[in-house]
């Protein structure tokens, strides 16, 4: 086996792979931190963060092999998210980063009921809606890009984004609303429509 460096998500994906029990402290070494910081933005107790980070662990272990992601880190932090999402609905925790960015995110769904057609309909269309977002969001800046992953799939706080970037809160919300507004009209020139103003 070849030496490891902190950097070569390769070799941890080899060390997966031959089973070898390093490979998990590499994994947690390398995205440990990212990871309970994705944690502590779905959830609001420090155990159920780090017991999904845990979990998380193991369901890297026990999906690689067979799977070999091209991106250990987007990979292992979507099992995170995914893995707190599912505690926070579990525990029905306090008001948390996760829910101030989805409720922000869903402003943008129409306040009335759809019908049981329309219903119908986006159920069908989620993988249609998941690409054109897909397609929104690499026609992006980098720079926006990264802003909007940051606040609706990490959700993170404005706070801790600015601390990122440099930016003021004010200039981040407003960059953000902005995004939002562009991404409502590129879905509306795609046919997805029932998307109500702020």
């Amino acid at each position: 086996m070849r030496q490891i460096s902190e950097t070569d998500d390769k070799a941890i994906i080899e060390l997966l792979f031959a089973r070898s029990g390093k490979a998990l402290d590499v994994l947690g070494a390398k995205y440990g931190k990212l990871a309970r910081h994705i944690a502590a933005n779905h959830l609001s107790d420090a155990r159920d963060e780090e017991e999904c980070v845990n979990d998380a662990m193991m369901a890297v272990w026990n999906s690689i092999p067979p799977n070999r992601p091209d991106s250990l880190m987007a990979y292992f932090c979507g099992i995170v998210r995914n893995l707190s999402i599912k505690k926070y609905h579990r525990a029905e925790n306090g008001k948390t980063e996760y829910i101030a960015s989805f409720e922000e995110l869903c402003s943008l769904e129409r306040e009335t009921a759809p019908t049981a057609e329309e219903t119908a309909l986006k159920n069908a269309d989620n993988k249609v809606i998941s690409s054109y977002a897909n397609e929104f969001l690499s026609k992006l800046s980098k720079e926006n890009r990264v802003l909007f992953i940051r606040r609706f799939w990490y959700c993170d706080s404005y706070a801790d984004i600015a601390k990122m970037t440099g930016l003021s809160e004010g200039t981040l919300r407003t960059r953000i609303n902005r995004l939002k507004a562009q991404m409502k009209a590129f879905l509306a020139e795609k046919g997805v429509t029932g998307w109500n103003r702020e």
